[in-house]
């Protein structure tokens, strides 16, 4: 069974509408709501800037060193048997977080992060080199991760003790890095240029969990694909300029893998069954007052990775 980032965000959509719409919610308090709940919200906005001697790299890997506005929020809700909170920061259109957290009578708890950030790399000068040739000389260079996160658990009422999950993750990576090899007759002249980044990998894991007494018994599948978008760095032998590219590190053989893989995803599926069983011990049985010593010790009769 294959799932995409479409299916699940709206499965995901049509479980919070569901649950929020549950039969424990009466129209007739709607315009209760605002009495009845504890609300908060705080904002703030601010100026950030630094002073930066030298290579910004170096101090400032993953920081805004530009400046600018800045902004961060938090806003809170609390009904009866409901919660919603939101957290976001804003420094740069590179650098940006936010949080969410849901719960819905714990039948549905949803905890959501988005989380965007720019890393900056070094270009290496070559001027170490006794002989070099850099095509993409002075350029920054520079990757922007993003990544989006979503943990969520749905409990059935006439079932207790079971619950469903469902996770998303995607991460996004996207820019430039500098690439070096050697060129021309000898190992002495090292040849440099730039290379395109363009990643996606995306989680989907779905799984459910039953507890009976103190054996739990769980459930997960992984299902991970893995999207290469870039370019293989391309190696330029000759004589005074571009005179003869080729491609990767192993030359043509890597070209033709390369055309293959920008047509297809790569894929990985894992299932994982596992059992627990937890074990209560007494020890110190003397009562005093009506304080017991106990303690617990958690047993884990296998687990069983099963091949896709």
């Amino acid at each position: 069974m294959v799932f995409n980032k479409t299916g699940f965000m709206f499965s995901f959509l049509l479980a919070i509408i569901t649950f929020i719409s549950f039969p424990s919610y009466d129209e007739s308090r709607a315009e209760g709501l605002l009495e009845e709940g504890d609300y908060s919200f705080d904002a703030s906005i601010g100026y950030h800037y630094a002073d930066v001697n030298g290579y910004r790299g170096k101090v400032g890997e993953y920081e805004v060193l530009d400046p600018g506005l800045e902004g961060h929020f938090t806003f809170g809700a609390s009904l009866p048997g409901k919660y919603f909170d939101l957290w976001g920061e804003i420094k740069d259109k590179n650098d940006q977080r936010y949080m969410m957290g849901l719960d819905v009578n714990r039948l549905f708890q949803s905890e959501t992060s988005y989380n965007r950030f720019k890393h900056y790399l070094d270009h290496d000068p070559l001027t170490n080199q006794d002989f070099y040739t850099d095509f993409d000389a002075g350029e920054s260079n520079a990757i922007i991760w993003e990544e989006i996160k979503s943990e969520n658990v749905i409990r059935i009422p006439f079932i207790p003790n079971f619950k469903l999950k469902a996770d998303f993750r995607q991460l996004n990576k996207r820019g430039q890095r500098q690439v070096t090899t050697v060129s021309k007759c000898d190992q002495c002249h090292v040849t440099s240029s730039n290379k395109r980044i363009n990643q996606t990998t995306e989680d989907v894991k779905l799984g459910a969990e039953m507890t009976l007494g103190p054996l739990t018994i769980d459930y997960k599948h992984l299902q991970r694909n893995f999207n290469e978008g870039g370019s293989f760095p391309v190696a330029y032998y000759g004589f005074g300029g571009r005179s003869f590219p080729v491609k990767g590190l192993a030359g043509m053989a890597l070209f033709l893998i390369r055309e293959r893989m920008s047509t297809s995803l790569r894929q990985k599926q894992t299932f994982l069954y596992s059992l627990r069983y937890t074990l209560t011990m007494k020890w110190g049985s003397t009562v005093i007052g009506r304080r017991v010593a106990k303690g617990s010790l958690r047993v884990l009769l296998f687990v069983l990775p099963l091949p896709a």
